[in-house]
């Protein structure tokens, strides 16, 4: 049995191939992306191509592969996942599954007409969906929809070392206007007795925006250097504009830091308890939870820590995934 993940949003598709790896299976990740960083002792099991998407070649060797279970994982308004799709629905693999992502990068919550019509005609048997925000949507779908979490890797995302800056929050997220930076840079303004940290992330403009004085931008860092700055600050800052959390905001939780962001109280559904996030909209309302939380982090951070390990573990999520699975494959 030859798996192949294709697409590797929020690294979620690279997650899941290597925990099936390491658990026996012969899986594979097609990953589109040029620029995410790829391990490389992993570079025998990932698949890059020549361009950023699909060319006759990349479906070739996808075919010769002769995988006999693919997984596509898209945004909800991916026009450049159509011509992929296409390929496959020619290849002939008897069983395929696809996977949404709400693209919080362009604040879509909504999956563009065409992309829903080709996931159908591409035969999927099953749905996955994995931001809550989206389940709605997802279930429109005449196909068995699985609310399937992103997996986190708690074994690295994990508490450690002592906090370093007690007064500083980390405002972990692209500054980018999907992601409400304005809310941000507004709410920092009502608090200038503590100093925030951003990073050089984003399409923000940084030259030309005059920061607050509170305010001390850092640069970008590796994803294996980011546990580390986590683990420095009291409290993160996620998005504020989805209604969401992503992956950035789990990672973080999973440090036991309490996170802060939009998040709707709907997308607690998906689950079997509350998510522990602290959620706020307006700009005044995220200032006084920030004064509220940076002096109560440790048993909000626990509580955060302990939900993210019940709820995205690499363990519980491939273990629902392989439930799936084995419903329509003999594995």
């Amino acid at each position: 049995m030859r798996i192949l993940h294709i697409g590797n949003l929020a690294s979620v598709g690279y997650n899941l191939t290597k925990r099936l790896r390491e658990l026996g299976y012969d899986a594979h990740l097609f990953d589109w992306s040029t620029t995410e960083i790829i391990d490389r002792e992993d570079a025998d099991w990932v698949i890059r191509p020549k361009r950023h998407f699909f060319d006759a070649s990349d479906f070739l060797a996808l075919r010769l592969g002769r995988f006999d279970l693919v997984h596509m994982h898209t945004l909800l308004s991916d026009y450049c996942v159509l011509q992929s799709i296409k390929f496959l629905m020619r290849a002939g693999t008897p069983t395929k599954f696809a996977h949404a992502h709400c693209s919080i990068n362009s604040g879509s919550k909504e999956m563009s007409p065409r992309l829903k019509s080709y996931i159908i005609r591409y035969g999927a048997k099953a749905v996955f969906f994995s931001t809550p925000n989206i389940g709605p949507n997802i279930r429109r779908f005449p196909q068995r929809k699985v609310f399937l979490p992103n997996p986190v890797n708690t074994e690295i995302f994990r508490p450690g070392g002592e906090i370093e800056y007690t007064n500083r929050v980390l405002c972990w997220v692209k500054m980018d206007h999907n992601k409400g930076y304005d809310v941000i840079l507004e709410a920092i303004n009502h608090c200038p007795e503590i100093d925030f940290d951003i990073p050089r992330i984003g399409t923000l403009k940084f030259d030309k925006i005059k920061f607050p004085p509170n305010v001390r931008l850092i640069p970008p860092i590796p994803h294996d250097k980011v546990p580390a700055l986590l683990n420095k600050y009291p409290l993160i800052l996620e998005q504020f504009l989805v209604g969401a959390m992503g992956q950035s905001g789990l990672e973080a939780m999973a440090c036991g830091k309490p996170v802060i962001c939009n998040w709707n109280k709907d997308n607690d559904i998906e689950y079997s308890e509350p998510c522990p996030v602290v959620s706020a909209k307006k700009p005044e309302d995220i200032a006084q939870k920030i004064r509220e939380t940076i002096d109560n982090h440790v048993q909000i951070g626990t509580k955060s820590r302990d939900w993210v390990v019940k709820h995205h573990s690499m363990q519980v999520a491939v273990d629902k995934l392989l439930n799936e699975y084995r419903l329509h494959v003999d594995l």
